[in-house]
């Protein structure tokens, strides 16, 4: 659907709604609401909606009648990306922000004029017409107003970290620079406490008697309204960076918690080796409670693992424990692990797959999804890591085991690293195939007055154990 196309399913709603049809029209927009939302792109959606903003929301009209629909672009998207880019366009300085600061520079000469003759009528008639001066441009003042009223609560905190990220003393250049960004134009908190006096006042407003007193002999409102433009054309150039700066302080605040939190962590060394590289010594998932939480040792280059054990013997966590720290490593944080040394590697995953009914999509056909991303990634001959959890789990022995082993030639390659758990001892025999270059490694339990015990340990060869029927015993399903 291109623009013009839009601009007609919009004009025949508003022909319907113009006619009376009320019900016809509604059912109309529900319709072609469904069929926008399915049929055009996020991207193509965010252009015409961004099109039609500019041409009729300025006016708040629909093309070819008078009056406002301003609710419509919620009801085609659920995105407001494309108001951003409105607001964005209208930081520019245009005519009609020249027309609005023309008219507020009018409101002290308004509230001046309409004092001097609501006390003169008062004098005169003895007729309330305070009320009437109150009254004036309520509604297009309160649809200014009532979201300044609904942030209030929510400025003070930003404006106390700003501050305290204004007053801190940083060593990283990074964090300087992101220093510098919020003491720009004048400071961020400056700004806001500026912004939060507006608040307050326009909180004022909302107490009846306020509003009746100070509207009727000050037109406070018009007033407030001021304000407020006064300060976004001061501050909407560096509001956008300032609140950027925060997130970005927040997402490295988030990146160390892991070193605030856990007595044992390290910081990962990133190599720049044109080949793929894990090695970590004691490497633990860092969501365990740390005195209970069991290390081990890996040291990969390239090839594939391929580690089998009994149920609850740490496979699983295992392979999760270095998905986490990779990405933890990649994002620049700390890691639950003695030591990190890792190679820039993408990273692949298949280890907690979904079904989804409403697509229909099986949990097979999710893993199956997984996999082909790792095999498009692969051509690509980029140094990449694969973590896949009990592969194809979903369908039966003889049909898994022949699609794992095909799974595992297609990633055997000299630029790729490949962890897989399975329950199935089939696939231990590929370390005999010299083409794959695999090995084995195992978890395992043991047995000591009648209960199962585990380790967590990681070994090297291939599992003889399993425990599938003592499990079925201690659940009370076999005898």
């Amino acid at each position: 659907m291109d623009y013009e196309q839009f601009i007609t399913e919009i004009k025949k709603y508003w022909d319907l709604r113009k006619k009376g049809l009320k019900k016809q029209a509604n059912s109309f927009l529900f319709s072609f609401t469904k069929s926008f939302k399915e049929n055009v792109s996020d991207a193509d959606a965010d252009a015409i909606l961004f099109q039609f903003c500019r041409e009729y929301l300025d006016e708040m009209k629909f093309p070819g009648d008078d009056l406002p629909r301003r609710h419509l672009p919620f009801r085609l998207t659920n995105k407001h990306t494309f108001y951003e880019k409105y607001y964005e366009s209208c930081e520019k300085k245009s005519d009609k922000l020249t027309q609005t600061s023309n008219r507020v520079s009018l409101y002290r000469i308004i509230t001046a004029a309409a004092s001097g003759l609501m006390l003169f009528l008062w004098y005169r008639q003895k007729i309330p017409v305070f009320l009437v001066s109150a009254g004036l441009g309520f509604y297009r003042n309160n649809k200014v107003l009532s979201p300044i009223y609904q942030m209030n609560r929510t400025i003070t905190p930003y404006r106390k970290l700003f501050q305290l990220l204004e007053q801190e003393s940083f060593d990283s250049l990074y964090l300087k620079d992101l220093q510098k960004t919020l003491l720009k134009n004048g400071s961020a908190s400056a700004a806001l406490k500026d912004l939060e006096k507006i608040t307050d006042s326009v909180c004022a407003r909302h107490n009846i008697y306020v509003f009746l007193l100070y509207n009727s002999l000050f037109l406070h409102d018009y007033y407030c309204v001021e304000w407020y433009e006064k300060w976004k054309d001061s501050y909407k150039y560096s509001l956008k960076a300032w609140l950027k700066a925060v997130g970005n302080v927040e997402a490295l605040i988030s990146l160390s918690v892991i070193c605030h939190t856990r007595k044992f962590h390290c910081l990962p060394v990133l190599t720049d080796s044109a080949r793929p590289l894990l090695a970590a010594s004691d490497i633990r998932h860092p969501l365990l409670k740390e005195p209970s939480a069991v290390g081990n040792d890996i040291d990969l280059t390239h090839g594939t693992c391929i580690i089998t054990g009994s149920n609850m013997s740490g496979k699983t966590t295992f392979i999760r424990s270095i998905g986490i720290n990779l990405a933890l490593a990649y994002a620049g944080g700390f890691c639950t692990a003695a030591s990190l040394r890792i190679s820039l590697m993408e990273l692949c995953t298949s280890i907690h797959t979904e079904d989804n009914v409403n697509e229909g999509i099986s949990t097979f056909y999710a893993e199956l999804l997984r996999i082909r991303r790792m095999i498009e990634v692969s051509k690509k001959q980029i140094p990449m890591i694969s973590l896949i959890d009990e592969i194809y789990k979903g369908t039966n022995a003889k049909d898994r085991i022949f699609a794992a082993k095909e799974t595992i030639r297609n990633l055997s390659k000299p630029y790729a690293v490949t962890l897989i758990t399975t329950h199935d001892f089939e696939l231990c025999d590929l370390e005999k195939d010299l083409d794959i270059h695999g090995k084995n490694y195992h978890f395992t339990e043991h047995y000591k007055e009648n209960k199962i015990l585990f380790d967590y340990k990681l070994k090297e060869g291939r599992c003889t154990t399993t425990n599938a029927r003592y499990l079925l015993r201690m659940a009370g399903i076999l005898k």
